[in-house]
């Protein structure tokens, strides 16, 4: 079998030091997830799945740190408020009405820090403070993906696909899936 690098020189001995970065990083225990926001005030049936599976009831309260992919539920009679408090994300509050299902997501894209609500159903409110030019802030639903600019706004997704937007202040960009963008003005 022929390999195409020779078995003596710099190759071998870079594979050699990749394999050893690779297995000294395994055997560092990774970090704990930081977390992006707190659950700032609940009310009512709140529930949050982290890693697949539900926070028992009683750690979910006021205070709770979020990680990045948790889905929150909230049931007929709940509600919460999300902080976001993430130093790379724009101060961000998060209001969540009853019935709904969203993740909350800060990463890096593109150059960019991005915070990404996912609304899976029901309605979220966002206050969302001026961004940088280096800050993107966006609502995905599964009908539409929301740009935000520092806004005020309300974005309802009902399990049919459809999506209604209330500005209450400054703009909201809102893309369809066909490509359609259209804006929310106040």
């Amino acid at each position: 079998m022929k390999f195409p690098f020779p078995a003596s020189g710099p190759a071998p001995a870079f594979a050699a030091a990749l394999a050893a970065a690779f297995i000294a990083a395994a055997a560092v225990p990774l970090a704990a997830e930081e977390p992006v926001g707190r659950i700032a005030y609940l009310d009512g049936e709140v529930s949050v799945v982290r890693d697949e599976a539900a926070l028992p009831a009683s750690e979910v309260r006021e205070g709770l740190a979020l990680e990045s992919y948790d889905l929150l539920k909230t049931g007929a009679d709940g509600e919460v408020e999300v902080r976001v408090t993430s130093p790379a994300a724009p101060a961000t509050t998060i209001r969540v009405g009853p019935r709904t299902q969203f993740t909350l997501e800060i990463g890096k894209v593109g150059g960019k820090q991005q915070t990404t609500v996912d609304l899976v159903a029901g309605t979220v409110s966002l206050k969302v403070a001026k961004l940088t030019g280096s800050q993107s802030v966006r609502v995905m639903t599964d009908g539409a993906a929301l740009g935000v600019r520092g806004t005020g706004f309300s974005v309802s997704a009902p399990v049919t696909g459809d999506v209604l937007v209330t500005c209450d202040e400054g703009e909201v960009e809102v893309t369809a899936g066909d490509g359609t963008v259209l804006t929310a003005v106040a």
